[in-house]
């Protein structure tokens, strides 16, 4: 059912120019990742940290990058923005799928915040929900380092994209996390999961339980 159930607001003002737009959150600390999603959008819709932040304060938002989300493809572009300088929500376009559906078009976008380190952790880019609490356990931030716990299904291999430098470096880069074959942990359902530490710093990219195991750069376009 995620992310749709939880699709919890309408921008109702003036600049959705009567269309549905909903955002949806994770929230770690005062940082919050967002996914929006636009349905038969005709016009493109101008979008803010102040808009997505809805009350939360704190001047660790004052940037945040976007980038659309087709499922399963990989990152093609990264918007910089702030309250000064929005990102456009474009207008919607056909769903692209490989069979037939009866849904309107609609547009969806992924927000991450640019963090005191300067650097941008995006999450799982080719998901809906790229820092689902069912994939990132906690995340803690400060002016040097990223510290993350992951959870994974045993054997599992995951690929997260984060940016060195979110305001000047126009490519981004993703981490590989291969999680160990037997896991000692279960949920509420009894399947196994094991937990992995994902550490990131300005300059040295991200490692994942010590291993640097960063895949090449994906070229990308900063705007």
């Amino acid at each position: 059912q995620w992310p749709l159930t939880s699709l919890t607001f309408a921008f109702t003002d003036e600049d959705a120019k009567g269309s549905l737009v909903w955002a949806a959150h994770d929230d770690f600390g005062p940082f919050r990742w967002s996914y929006i999603v636009g349905v038969d959008l005709k016009e493109d819709i101008a979008i803010t940290p102040m808009r997505l932040l809805q009350g939360m304060s704190c001047s660790c938002h004052s940037r945040m990058v976007a980038w659309e989300v087709e499922i399963g493809q990989t990152i093609q572009k990264v918007q910089l923005f702030s309250d000064s300088f929005p990102f456009m929500l474009s207008k919607s376009k056909p769903l692209n799928l490989p069979y037939e559906v009866n849904s309107p078009p609609h547009t969806h976008y992924n927000v991450a915040p640019v963090l005191p380190n300067g650097m941008a952790f995006l999450g799982e880019t080719n998901k809906w929900a790229s820092m689902s609490f069912g994939r990132v356990a906690s995340l803690e931030v400060d002016s040097k380092d990223i510290s993350i716990s992951v959870i994974g299904a045993p054997a599992e291999i995951v690929y997260f994209t984060y940016m060195d430098n979110a305001m000047k470096v126009d490519e981004f880069s993703q981490v590989k996390c291969i999680f160990p074959a037997s896991c000692s942990e279960s949920d509420q359902h009894g399947n196994n999961y094991c937990r992995l530490s994902l550490t990131c710093r300005r300059d040295r990219g991200c490692t994942c339980d010590g291993l640097q195991l960063k895949e090449s750069s994906l070229r990308g376009q900063i705007v």
